[in-house]
């Protein structure tokens, strides 16, 4: 059984007991917000944008843990994902971000922050979109948001749209990956981060495989994770072909 099933419920719990403060409870450290120092220190060193990453730091509400200088591991990690997003896509012309698997909803916070302002969708369990939204709501003016779980309908993009999913695919059971393997080709932009193995399932192998049944309409790279070498963390990359 994936454990997501129980963590759900354990988050909910979590955030019900402690709104303010959410964020340091033990299961959402484990599960969306970690705190490593030197996984960190990693992440900082990598950013090229300083200047951009000072206007993102993290708000107080939740009582994140700022694991090194002013940041937390979180906002480091999806800050220098954001500088790989503009690296590989031409990110000035999506119209429509797709967040399977949101966390507690940072990397909306950290986007709108840095001037985003299109469509924005967050696909997941219902009780983490409660948990997105409350923190949505304490810390970032919403616009075009929208909170939906994950359907086919619901994962179908408008034109020039970004599949953005770390670490949240590679921790699906394989009915939900199906629903997204319906869909993947009408994304322009793909940009997923998983782990090699989850609960029994090889996502080498897995991600391997969807490069091969994606081929034929997108350019793919799958890249070894420069930061935390060691965990063996791999990046699947995708642009439609034929997009200029």
């Amino acid at each position: 059984m994936n454990p997501w099933l129980d963590w759900k419920l354990e988050i909910k719990e979590a955030w019900n007991n402690s709104p303010e403060e959410f964020l340091q409870n033990r299961k959402i450290k484990h599960t969306m917000h970690p705190n490593n120092r030197a996984w960190a220190r990693m992440f900082y060193d990598k950013i090229q944008s300083k200047d951009l990453l000072e206007s993102v730091k993290d708000p107080d509400f939740g009582k994140p843990n700022r694991t090194y200088k002013e940041y937390s591991l979180t906002t480091l990690q999806q800050m220098f994902y954001f500088e790989r997003l503009e690296e590989y896509f031409d990110y000035n012309k999506i119209e429509c971000i797709v967040d399977v698997g949101a966390g507690y909803g940072n990397f909306y916070r950290l986007v709108k922050q840095l001037g985003y302002n299109k469509e924005y969708r967050m696909i997941d369990f219902p009780e983490l979109l409660e948990l997105q939204e409350h923190y949505i709501n304490n810390t970032i003016d919403q616009q075009n948001l929208n909170y939906l779980e994950l359907t086919e309908s619901n994962i179908t993009p408008p034109s020039n749209s970004l599949l953005y999913a770390t670490f949240s695919i590679s921790e699906m059971n394989k009915a939900d990956r199906s629903i997204l393997e319906k869909v993947y080709n009408k994304y322009t932009y793909i940009f997923i981060t998983y782990n090699r193995n989850f609960n029994s399932i090889s996502n080498t192998d897995y991600f391997s495989n969807l490069k091969e049944q994606l081929n034929d309409k997108f350019e793919i790279k799958i890249l070894d994770c420069p930061v935390v070498t060691n965990l063996g963390h791999q990046y699947f990359i995708g642009v439609k072909r034929g997009i200029i």
